[in-house]
């Protein structure tokens, strides 16, 4: 990426003017446009154009340089780096928060430079460490644009950066790139890169605490293997009910029960918790019922974290069977973490019955513990996805597979 060229007045002008125009179309007019380089200026409009819900604070900012649109489509959200920064500061002991200088951080796989500047506004240091240089100099033309100005760039591998600090720093941040040599798609913490698990002694030797992100594909528990009884809290972010990334925190301190913690970040910028230890899901025990008056969806969070049987005892609910997911109550209960319904009614999974009750053949299907998976299940009973009601399909406390239709609170 030639940024020189890209930070012309003429150029920076005709992205702006071609803003909301096809980037396509534009490379077929490139001989329109002698004076524009056009294949680094179309990349810049595609990737502003992935970046404007995404990343807006970088979005509002017409000297921010983009990074390739793949980069922008994998990268963080400002929302959940947003949040990533507050929670990591606030993991930090008060004594280094109120000093003089407060808290440094290293941002040891810098990538686009997202969550550095995230980690800016809560941390007085903070170190960008990229081994790829074309990204490197990216960000730190754009911590300037940014006004970054207490991030400090360092063009190397973390290992080597790690080694050449003398005093551990109060935090230590990876993103690993989940490609392996051959530019595949891995999971497993030990297959990314860097290697968070090979690394681990010089993490924990560099760095008071250290935050890793993983995939949100990744099991936890497998993972809590790999990095031994260091970790002390996992953090399973959700942004609008998707699941986006899993957060360890890991220290020298052995701990054999983290906290565990199912966040979804809401549209209104509320963060949304559930909070637990896998040593209270497994001694819970909820009492199992069939559907009452109202129903409730533990939201993809509290799914992924493992919460299965704890929220039906936090909340006084009943499972509407051991293996199912989903939860039940007489009165309507506040601040669950997930979507609750209204019931309606009970149906055989028959296309007939399902017609009775939805004359208009349309509704949100949802399959937790059903024998028949969702597109043949939707197939088989005719039914269109649209508003304004839904059909769970779900075993009950009887044993028999059922369709339950209800309306969202």
């Amino acid at each position: 990426m030639n940024i020189q060229e890209l930070q012309q007045p003429a150029v920076r002008q005709w992205i702006e003017e071609h803003a909301h125009d096809e980037p396509a179309r534009l490379m077929l007019q490139a001989q329109l446009y002698p004076h524009i380089p056009m294949r680094e200026a179309v990349q810049q409009l595609q990737a502003r154009q992935k970046a404007r819900y995404k990343l807006p604070h970088w979005y509002a900012n017409q000297g921010v340089l983009m990074p390739p649109p793949l980069s922008v489509e994998q990268a963080s959200s400002e929302e959940t780096a947003r949040y990533k920064a507050s929670l990591v500061w606030e993991r930090m002991p008060e004594q280094e928060k109120s000093a003089a200088v407060a808290g440094t951080l290293a941002d040891l796989t810098g990538g686009m430079g997202l969550d550095s500047w995230a980690f800016s506004r809560h941390f007085s240091n903070v170190y960008y460490v990229e081994q790829q240089e074309e990204l490197s100099s990216l960000a730190a033309y754009n911590f300037k644009q940014l006004n970054c100005t207490n991030v400090q760039v360092h063009g190397e591998q973390a290992a080597t950066f790690l080694q050449q600090q003398q005093q551990p720093l109060d935090v230590l941040y990876l993103d690993p790139a989940r490609r392996d040599a051959a530019r595949n798609k891995v999971v497993l913490l030990s297959d990314c890169q860097p290697n968070v698990v090979s690394m681990l002694p010089l993490l924990l030797q560099k760095g008071r605490q250290v935050w890793v992100k993983a995939s949100p594909m990744l099991d936890i528990k497998g993972a809590m293997q790999e990095l031994g009884q260091q970790v002390q809290e996992v953090q399973v972010v959700s942004l609008r009910g998707e699941v986006k990334e899993l957060l360890f925190c890991i220290e020298a301190a052995q701990q054999p029960d983290p906290q565990i913690t199912a966040v979804n970040l809401t549209a209104a910028g509320e963060a949304e918790s559930f909070c637990f230890r896998y040593s209270e899901e497994s001694t819970a025990a909820p009492a199992i019922s069939m559907p009452q008056a109202y129903l409730y969806d533990p939201g993809a969070a509290l799914r992924k974290a493992g919460a299965f049987k704890l929220p039906a005892v936090r909340f006084a609910m009943q499972k509407l069977h051991p293996h199912s997911h989903l939860y039940t109550s007489r009165e309507q209960l506040n601040n669950f973490p997930g979507r609750s319904f209204r019931m309606l009614g009970l149906v055989k999974a028959d296309k007939k019955a399902v017609r009775k009750l939805l004359p208009g053949g349309r509704a949100h299907l949802v399959v937790r513990n059903f024998p028949q998976k969702a597109e043949l299940l939707q197939k088989k009973l005719g039914l269109e996805e649209g508003d304004p009601l839904y059909l769970f399909a779900t075993t009950l406390a009887d044993g028999k597979p059922q369709l339950l239709l209800c309306e969202r609170i």
